[in-house]
């Protein structure tokens, strides 16, 4: 049986050995698409694709729930595998993997930028890279673009390169040139790009700022932007 809802935030509260998670998938892949792949290993209970929430366009990753054990120790043989020119990252879905597919569910591109903190007016946010690509195939895509600086990604779970990062421009003309890019592909790899702005502070923001205020004195703690 194939799921198209979200996924449940009380199931994701515990990892399910069955469960896997597949990112780098073609953002071209239907659903059935996913199950097609997938099924060889073994009868599938749920797939759960993760879209973009301001276009609703698949965004790469899925979360796959197997019938049995083996099917998903199967499948997670072929991490690395390549699917149209995108190379696959397939892992045990734990926790941490389905409360971040979740929020992606609701996440717009304009959204997921928001997770540079501090002064963001020359950066911006490009995702969907290809998982090989370095800095020559980076800064020969942004040719006609003045780069500063370059923050590279990271999976959490592998702390590996997850298609994402964020570039420092050194002026205006080339922040406008580096978002008029977006949607341009890079090898058969459509990019998202946009201006990243400063992510807003959260509850759990303020209350980790009052904390660590609380052991100095009063409340006031460091002002600086935290990484």
């Amino acid at each position: 049986t194939k799921s198209q809802s979200d996924p449940d935030p009380e199931s994701s509260a515990k990892a399910d050995p069955k469960k896997i998670y597949c990112g780098g998938l073609p953002f071209y892949m239907t659903q059935e698409a996913v199950y097609e792949y997938f099924a060889h290993f073994g009868e599938i209970i749920e797939v759960d694709c993760m879209k973009f929430g301001d276009s609703g366009r698949f965004r790469g990753i899925a979360l796959i729930t197997f019938k049995e054990l083996e099917s998903a120790q199967k499948a997670l043989k072929y991490n690395g595998d390549w699917v149209d020119e995108c190379q696959l990252r397939i892992a045990p879905c734990d926790a941490k993997h389905s409360e971040k597919a979740e929020r992606h569910v609701s996440s717009s591109l304009g959204e997921v930028a928001r997770t540079v903190e501090g002064k963001n007016a020359m950066t911006v946010f490009v995702a969907n890279l290809p998982f090989h690509v370095d800095e020559d195939m980076l800064r020969g895509f942004f040719k006609d673009c003045d780069i500063k600086q370059i923050r590279w990604g990271q999976d959490k779970a592998t702390e590996e390169f997850n298609g994402r990062l964020w570039l420092v421009l050194k002026d205006e003309t080339s922040l406008e040139t580096a978002i008029a890019l977006n949607g341009e592909y890079l090898e058969d790899r459509q990019l998202k790009i946009a201006h990243a702005i400063e992510r807003p502070q959260t509850d759990k923001d303020k209350a980790k700022k009052s904390a660590k205020g609380g052991k100095g004195k009063g409340k006031g703690g460091n002002k600086g932007d935290k990484k």
